[in-house]
């Protein structure tokens, strides 16, 4: 299992590069972050204004439990572990409610994250 520093996680802070904290996990969101249902700049900007980590506890449901599997995996020895996030309010895979809607969901997926480390702070 790889540990990240703040200072690592800094040196990817841009659209075309960025890693974020989420749940003590380092995350690189890259490939993610331009598909990001609340857009770029909400992301950017929770990035430059906190000094903590984000929590996915605080989104829905199933995007949460998503994250949680994958960080079993990971903690498991698994890496790096990719996370594929397909369904959204935006494109009719959730209910407002943040439930799963029972109708199929077509199109490409809303986007990918990797788990690359665990944060450590020094």
């Amino acid at each position: 299992m790889q540990t990240v520093t703040a200072e690592e996680v800094a040196k990817h802070s841009t659209e075309d590069n960025l890693w974020v904290v989420v749940d003590s996990y380092v995350v690189d969101i890259t490939d993610f972050v331009k598909d990001h249902p609340g857009g770029v700049s909400k992301i950017l900007s929770l990035k430059k204004t906190s000094s903590s980590s984000f929590s996915f506890s605080s989104h829905f449901n199933f995007t949460s439990k998503t994250f949680k599997d994958a960080c079993k995996l990971y903690d498991k020895g698994v890496s790096p572990v990719s996370v594929v996030f397909d369904r959204s309010r935006a494109n009719g895979g959730l209910l407002s409610s943040g439930e799963v809607s029972s109708s199929s969901v077509e199109g490409r997926a809303i986007g990918t994250v990797t788990i690359v480390g665990k944060y450590v702070q020094v």
